[in-house]
């Protein structure tokens, strides 16, 4: 079984193919309804403003959707990225290996999310913590875009692991330092401090990416 498992390969799997395609036209239906929204937030990034009035976009249904559905396609990307890392120590099928690391992914947003909101809560004043929660889930959107394309290049190019293992870094540097920013806009570090924001930001940001990579390793 360890020795099908090690000569298995993603690329040469019809399913994974099929899942791809149909993962695929998914994404490229919510680039297609929800581009405006998402520049609508991206605009909104970079400033500590609350989308008001007829600029609000928070509460369609349609963008609910759009981001359930961005999540999921960026919990899978994971799981197929990461699935060599496995592997060799699973009995369980290719296909259950990579869904169960993209439960693990949804498992691990939603736990964030239930973090972000006691600490907010506790530390920070006023509608801070809900608009960070929203920048974060944003920025999990934000990361489909970039997660999903490299998959497919993973999927049907081949790419040495190399070029993945560089791919994953990028991506993850982007989206720290896109969060650190936003963080220090949205609470303020005049106002609290910078020692307090950057101890937030390695305990619920840095703390978990190193534990994980201890369980991983």
């Amino acid at each position: 079984m360890t020795e099908g498992l090690r000569a298995y390969s993603i690329a040469g799997d019809d399913g994974i193919i099929l899942i791809s395609i149909i993962l695929f036209a998914l994404f490229a239906f919510i680039i297609y309804r929800g581009k405006e929204a998402l520049m609508h937030h991206w605009t909104l990034f970079f400033t500590n403003r609350k989308a008001s009035g007829g600029e609000s976009l928070s509460d369609n249904g349609t963008e609910v959707q759009n981001n359930l559905m961005l999540a999921g396609i960026w919990a899978i990307s994971i799981g197929l990225l990461t699935f060599p890392l496995f592997s060799e120590t699973a009995d369980a099928t290719p296909y259950g290996t990579i869904f169960a690391i993209a439960g693990i992914m949804v498992a691990y947003m939603l736990a964030k999310i239930l973090a972000y909101a006691i600490v907010n809560w506790t530390f920070f004043e006023g509608d801070a913590g809900v608009k960070w929660v929203s920048a974060y889930c944003f920025l999990i959107s934000l990361s489909s875009l970039l997660l999903f394309p490299l998959a497919l290049v993973k999927i049907f190019l081949q790419p040495g692991e190399t070029f993945l293992h560089i791919g994953l870094l990028i991506v993850l540097v982007l989206y720290k330092i896109l969060l650190f920013c936003k963080l220090c806009i949205n609470f303020k570090y005049k106002k609290y401090g910078f020692l307090l924001i950057f101890l937030y930001f390695c305990t619920l940001e840095l703390l978990p990416i190193l534990v994980c990579w201890q369980i991983i390793m």
